[in-house]
């Protein structure tokens, strides 16, 4: 097995590295698709800590039935169905690569087969795939073959990637909510800026329609705050609250703080509210004050924080109710991070959340750290060791490396399980400007959520082609592939979804 991991044993191994892809070598994967429109395949690589300068060649081949009698590339008759060259440098070590392919309907029973060849790299250079003989090999797995070794047992580490048009359900099964299109701050990085240009409630026959849908066991769980903060929305017009609670679905609350005193503490844990998030984005008030515009002294909100930790003990909620800090990473706040971290750990939240930029506005794009990785990586490094000693759990995500990782856009599962309800009763697909698919008082959510919008979306958005707007999203993986603020800032010209998928 000259080609294996040295060392290796093929009887105690479930995963290990198949060795070097070097020049003018290729590995073949042979699967039968279980699952219908089949759009794409997702692979770890292994680089062996190292910058490879060379090309991949990533071939999915559509297999002809009997055709392959044992040597897979030399007896195999196979029609092309998509070929993508990237460059090894971009490949992360025992990262995941998603090879997207135009959708294949009727893909179910048929024959495949992946092959990831290497036409030149220098001397001991080349990267390696991950193989796995347990329940992380590519579903559908026939057989494996690198140079003269051929491998029933062992295959891809790997995970298919479908875009069905069609959701399990007829309803969605969970909702990002917001009744009152109004919030009580005015932050300078709102995602939610476009839904906020008139105030808005949400209709009360919408309302009757969660209670209907919650009662039926369609809609299971609600997330709050987009165009607002929901406490804010409960001072306004009180019942908001007594409304969400009474469905009895699980309830995610995103919350800036404010307003949440001894009476919503008591309120909200009394209820079945599983998790309360409190978005902060600084660590002191004069920072706090810039960010988030109309906000109070910051310490006034770690002390409402400690207050709810409190009060979630004395419920016996420990276990059943998370609290957690949420910081957006910008040039301006990174070096609070630390001391956000050390006031956490004294509110005694369960963890710290972060996440980059997202640049939807011209002016944030000097904010982003796109463009300062240095700095980013050498502040990570430094809070997550700060995080372990204060036995606090910090999110963070990965270093942002030199070069721009490639295939760092992961498969979106939003669109078959949730969609966006704002107080206008626009309907989105994900809580990103632009991805309006409909509204209340043109067609019931139902019917937006099985129309041919809707269809077109869950069919291109892991695919090959995905729309524009989804090709630019920045949670589908890691900012730093956009390579630059200036490209970053160039997906804002996406297309609307209504403008592209009508």
């Amino acid at each position: 097995m000259g080609y294996w991991m040295n060392g290796a044993s093929l009887d105690q191994e479930i995963v290990m590295p198949c060795g070097v892809i070097g020049d003018g070598m290729s590995v073949v994967q042979v699967f039968r698709s279980p699952v219908d429109h089949l759009s794409g395949i997702s692979m770890r690589f292994g680089t062996y800590r190292r910058r490879n300068r060379h090309r991949l060649s990533l071939c999915l081949f559509e297999v002809v039935e009997n055709s392959w009698p044992l040597r897979l590339r030399k007896r195999t008759s196979r029609s092309l169905v998509h070929k993508m060259v990237i460059d090894a440098a971009g490949l992360s070590d025992g990262g995941w690569f998603h090879f997207y392919v135009p959708t294949i309907d009727g893909s179910q029973n048929r024959l495949f087969q992946i092959e990831v060849s290497v036409d030149e790299a220098g001397k001991e250079q080349g990267v390696a795939l991950w193989l796995a003989s347990d329940d992380s090999r590519i579903d559908g797995h026939v057989q494996f073959e690198f140079g003269k070794d051929i491998q029933s047992t062992f295959g891809l580490q790997a995970k298919l990637i479908t875009s069905r048009p069609v959701p399990a359900a007829s309803y969605p099964e969970g909702l990002l909510y917001s009744p009152l299109s109004s919030c009580n701050l005015n932050c300078v990085h709102c995602i939610s800026r476009h839904s906020r240009k008139r105030v808005n409630r949400i209709g009360e026959s919408f309302q009757e329609e969660m209670r209907q849908r919650a009662e039926a066991g369609d809609l299971k769980w609600i997330f709050t705050d987009y165009s607002g903060d929901i406490f804010h929305a409960e001072k306004k017009y009180p019942g908001q609250l007594d409304f969400l609670f009474g469905l009895g679905v699980a309830i995610h609350i995103d919350t800036n703080g404010v307003l949440l005193d001894v009476e919503m503490i008591e309120r909200v844990l009394h209820s079945r509210v599983n998790a309360l998030s409190i978005s902060l984005d600084a660590a002191e008030t004069h920072t706090f004050k810039k960010i988030r515009i109309g906000a109070p002294d910051i310490d006034g909100i770690f002390s409402a924080i400690g207050q709810l930790v409190a009060a979630r003990e004395r419920h016996g909620r420990a276990k059943d109710f998370s609290i957690e800090i949420g910081f957006t990473l910008m040039l301006s706040n990174l070096h609070e991070l630390p001391l956000l971290l050390k006031k956490a750990a004294e509110a005694g939240v369960d963890g710290v959340n972060c996440r980059h930029l997202e640049l939807y506005n011209e002016e944030m794009v000097a904010e982003s750290l796109i463009e300062h990785k240095a700095y980013f990586n050498a502040v990570r490094l430094a809070a997550i060791s700060f995080a372990s000693s204060l036995r606090l759990k910090l999110n963070i995500g990965g270093e942002l490396p030199e070069e721009a990782e490639i295939g760092a856009t992961e498969p979106c599962t939003i669109p078959w399980g949730s969609a966006v309800v704002l107080a206008n009763g626009d309907v989105m697909a994900c809580c990103v400007p632009g991805s309006k698919v409909g509204n209340l008082s043109e067609n019931s959510l139902e019917e937006i959520w099985n129309d041919p919008v809707y269809q077109r979306l869950r069919s291109s958005v892991n695919s090959q082609n995905p729309p524009s707007l989804c090709r630019s999203c920045h949670f589908r993986g890691s900012m730093n592939r956009f390579g630059s603020v200036a490209a970053a800032a160039q997906s804002r010209g996406a297309k609307p979804f209504l403008e592209e998928l009508t």
